[in-house]
């Protein structure tokens, strides 16, 4: 079974989970209805710094890449969508450690296996990185984080600033409910 498929056969589930897995958090830029912008995330020195992001977007990149008409990680927004996930006021401070932790770990299993950057290896040196990091059970949560956080970016509204111009939604074939939220309708927005 392609990626597709699978995503199409699970959808209904997935996309109960992304916003299950969402509502985790509550995003101050996504409260003030500010859309996230590239420089917002390179300007957020609380979170990882340039190292890390190019190692995290390659990791996202790696993971979900675009191929045979498929759209790739960065094609549906999915750094800024993890980006608003992580900036959530009620994320625990703990979790952004975490991927601190682990973004180091990949760069220096990277540098000592390979004596490069992660975003510089090839193909199949991510991939041997990657699993060597699995066999830890952390890392093996964590990889499972970014993936499903992959998969919200790719299934959500394009309001809440994942899935550019509904790329996801067009590459499963999926016509989303009726109606749409607006920006001021957000679920975040109204218990507030």
């Amino acid at each position: 079974m392609n990626r597709r498929k699978f995503l199409v056969r699970s959808a209904s589930t997935i996309g109960s989970l992304c916003f299950s897995g969402s509502m985790l958090f509550s995003n101050s830029a996504l409260s003030s209805n500010k859309s996230i912008e590239k420089t917002d995330i390179q300007q957020s020195p609380a979170l990882f710094n340039r190292s890390q992001w190019q190692t995290l977007v390659a990791i996202q990149e790696h993971l979900f890449p675009a191929k045979n008409g498929a759209p790739g990680a960065s094609q549906f927004n999915a750094k800024a969508w993890l980006y608003q996930s992580l900036t959530y006021p009620q994320v625990n401070p703990d979790v952004i450690k975490i991927y601190q932790t682990q973004l180091n770990q990949t760069k220096d299993l990277a540098q000592k296996q390979f004596h490069k950057p992660f975003p510089k290896l090839i193909e199949s040196e991510k991939e041997l990185i990657l699993r060597q990091l699995e066999k830890n059970r952390q890392s093996q949560i964590w990889l499972a984080e970014i993936l499903n956080n992959i998969i919200e970016a790719l299934l959500t509204d394009p309001i809440y600033g994942g899935n550019n111009n509904a790329i996801g939604w067009k590459w499963l074939g999926h016509t989303p409910g009726f109606p749409r939220p607006s920006a001021q309708q957000k679920y975040y927005l109204l218990n507030s």
